[in-house]
């Protein structure tokens, strides 16, 4: 759809600025609902690596202040050593994920689609008459200058899986701003 915007006719300016408004709103949306996912893993996978480092800590000095004269602590120290490659297994996952760098993409990205929706705004407030009568030279080149940076942040944007980006859309789709203003 990213490519119609800037190959349609003029006679359809005022559809293809709604069109790209309501995808920037879409995936800006989108983006910051991914970079929460993230950051909300990324603090769970930290609270565990916590948890289960504290444990191995306190279980590894119980067991070496005890004397080993019995089976129960033999099984202390085995359930310590598997408790502590477990949390090193999750720190490893946390580090190889980079969720935090993910979210940072995401709502980066999510900004920019929000720049784009803040000028198509713009755009409508200021040449609400130039857009009804299918605009001028000056409105297509900004629409051209929106359309252009649409397409760019939709080319670095990273990728949002397709049962969020339908969620996303249902919910715009259920807002009441999301109709066509008529001019």
């Amino acid at each position: 759809m990213e490519k119609d915007l800037t190959n349609a006719g003029e006679g359809r300016i005022f559809e293809k600025a709604h069109a790209c408004r309501r995808q920037a709103i879409v995936k800006k949306n989108c983006h910051y609902h991914m970079a929460n996912r993230a950051e909300a893993l990324h603090v769970k996978l930290g609270f565990f690596v916590t948890m289960l480092s504290t444990i191995v800590g306190t279980l590894l000095l119980a067991t070496l202040t005890r004397e080993h004269k019995n089976d129960t602590w033999y099984m202390i120290s085995i359930i310590t050593g598997v408790i502590s490659v477990f949390a090193a297994l999750l720190s490893g996952l946390q580090t190889y994920f980079r969720l935090i760098g993910t979210a940072e993409n995401n709502r980066t990205q999510a900004l920019r689609y929000e720049a784009i929706y803040a000028k198509i705004e713009s755009l409508f407030l200021t040449h609400r008459g130039t857009l009804a009568e299918n605009g001028s030279n000056d409105v297509m080149e900004k629409l051209t200058e929106i359309f252009s940076d649409f397409e760019k942040a939709s080319e670095i944007a990273p990728l949002i899986p397709n049962a969020i980006l339908e969620k996303c859309t249902t919910l715009y789709e259920a807002l009441p701003y999301n109709t066509i203003i008529k001019m």
